[in-house]
């Protein structure tokens, strides 16, 4: 090789060096995305779904448990303030549901907050 090319052969070799840095900052960025994608496809855990609410304020406890610990196993499924709300009412019979229906028809703001819903309906001590 004569030595006046090699600057040529340098600047060659410095270009390819930057090509596959940036070839490799691609991958792990495309690593890391796939990483996500596995963990969010984990399956989550089966749950027991709460017994029916009806407005017996002895078993209230109970049945905001029930529905707590289903929100915390199933994070992805249940993954906003409005959805967790949203499915308490699905499980809400007789006086409790008709008193729901009235938040859920007029879009009440509680609506958007599990534990003020579940505090609107905490017995009194």
């Amino acid at each position: 090789m004569d030595p006046a090319d090699l600057p040529t052969v340098v600047y060659n070799l410095s270009q390819r060096v930057d090509q596959l840095s940036q070839g490799l900052r691609e991958l792990q960025i495309q690593n890391d995305n796939l990483k996500a994608i596995i963990k969010d496809s984990t399956p989550e855990p089966q749950v027991s779904l709460p017994e029916k609410f009806s407005g017996d304020r002895s078993t209230y406890r109970q049945f905001k448990n029930a529905c707590n610990l289903l929100f915390l196993m199933r994070p992805k499924t249940y993954n906003t303030e409005r959805i967790k709300v949203m499915t308490v009412i699905s499980f809400l019979r007789g006086e409790a549901r008709t008193w729901a229906d009235l938040l859920f028809e007029n879009d009440e703001p509680v609506l958007g907050s599990l534990s003020g819903f579940l505090y609107l309906n905490e017995p009194s001590i």
